[in-house]
């Protein structure tokens, strides 16, 4: 009985041991994360306020004029008779 007490409780100290190994992991990779995002949000503000700064720029032109949508092209069905009148259309 006395070897199963023990071997209970090495069993748990090991089980804490892991599960805080665990914790403090989990507590640094969030530390960085809040640091990381602490960084972002600084670099924004600071990105942001220059560009407040700045006059406005006007937009560039636009290189693409055409429509990017792909317009439906409408061909009349052949029947069969009049080759020529209908490829003349």
């Amino acid at each position: 009985v006395l070897d199963l007490e023990q071997a209970v409780a090495k069993y748990l100290a090991d089980a804490e041991i892991s599960t805080q190994m665990k914790f403090d992991t989990v507590n640094s990779s969030l530390e960085e994360i809040r640091t990381m995002l602490q960084n972002l949000a600084r670099s924004s503000v600071t990105t942001s306020q220059s560009f407040g700064n700045r006059p406005h720029e006007p937009r560039p032109p636009n290189h693409h004029p055409y429509s990017t949508r792909i317009a439906k092209i409408d061909f009349p069905r052949f029947s069969g008779k009049g080759v020529k009148e209908w490829l003349y259309q």
